[in-house]
């Protein structure tokens, strides 16, 4: 199934749009990163009136909810599931949204279509000390 799908982040005075076609559910496409700190909310197309959008409530938790054109919010879409898919099961939504968290990875699915997928990162950045600029990595 071909489908264009919209990204769109926005922060501050930034907006970037991108377009793609996807043409196979398998079909590995990075759409960029979604940051639990920086306050942007990324945006994505669902169909001609739906749009998904992920934002954070805190540093350890965003929430995943759906509006109209008009941005406001409506309910989960009929035959949407996001799936957590460390622990293996589908996330209840709450008040129409689903509330996920940086520790775990996710799959959003409509109608058995993958939307989005949402990968934990856990890596830790290496700030050397002085006197200690020497490393190496086996």
């Amino acid at each position: 199934m071909s489908k264009v799908i919209t990204k769109t982040i926005k922060g501050g005075a930034d907006v970037k749009r991108k377009k793609y076609v996807n043409k196979e559910v398998s079909e590995d496409m990075l759409g960029g990163t979604f940051s639990y700190i920086d306050g942007k909310t990324y945006i994505i197309t669902i169909d001609n009136n739906t749009k998904m959008r992920i934002s954070s409530l805190n540093v350890e938790i965003a929430r995943v909810y759906f509006v109209n054109n008009n941005n406001a919010q409506v309910p989960v879409p009929t035959g949407m599931v996001m799936h957590d898919d460390v622990n293996n099961y589908n996330l209840r939504h709450f008040r129409g949204e689903y509330h996920i968290s940086w520790i775990n990875s996710y799959t959003l699915f409509w109608h058995n279509n993958v939307v989005v997928r949402l990968y934990n990162q856990k890596q830790q950045a290496v700030d050397l000390g002085v006197g200690f600029e020497e490393y190496e990595v086996e």
